[in-house]
């Protein structure tokens, strides 16, 4: 199904992934969280979960998008999360690099089950991810190896990234 939806002749570059276990539960516990979320008092959310030296790359969001020139998107609001750890990189790339390593900011006292709910479902995602890579590695390998004798690739390297390049390269 990975040729269907990447192969080289008329694909669509589409990939749905179905019937993970646990997604939808994990799902309905974070959505409804969501409106609760949006509820708590303005001042807390801009006061406690805004991030402004992330560039609002972590915690709440809200009107500080602009599409084009125009107005701030108040369409819309967003929460921005790390589930895999709170304090990504070392203290020095956090200082250096805010915007890319942002600590998460939770609303803890005011919406504890919000944290473990997106923790759940995120950690859900990046499994279902890395076996998702597993498949495509073993395809490029194999469009790699069938397509040129003198490229052939050890799937038990670390050529990842070479084979992909290669493969790439002769489409």
């Amino acid at each position: 199904q990975l040729e269907q939806a990447y192969g080289r002749n008329g694909a669509l570059g589409v990939l749905a992934i179905r019937n993970v276990p646990h997604f939808v539960d994990s799902k309905r516990a974070l959505l409804p969280l969501a409106h609760k979320l949006m509820q708590l008092p303005p001042s807390y959310l801009q006061e406690e979960l805004e991030d402004p030296l992330s560039f609002y790359n972590a915690g709440w969001s809200f009107g500080k998008e602009k599409l084009g020139d125009r107005e701030p998107d108040t369409s819309k609001a967003s929460f921005y999360f790390n589930p895999l750890t709170d304090q990504p990189g070392s203290v020095e790339d956090r200082t250096l690099y805010p915007a890319s390593y942002p600590c998460n900011k939770w609303p803890t006292e005011r919406l504890p089950q919000l944290k473990p709910a997106c923790q759940q479902l995120g950690t859900l995602l990046k499994e279902v991810v890395v076996e998702l890579t597993k498949h495509v590695d073993a395809y490029v390998v194999t469009v790699v190896n069938n397509s040129s004798p003198e490229k052939k690739v050890d799937d038990d390297s670390d050529t990842t990234a070479a084979a992909a390049a290669a493969a790439t390269s002769q489409s």
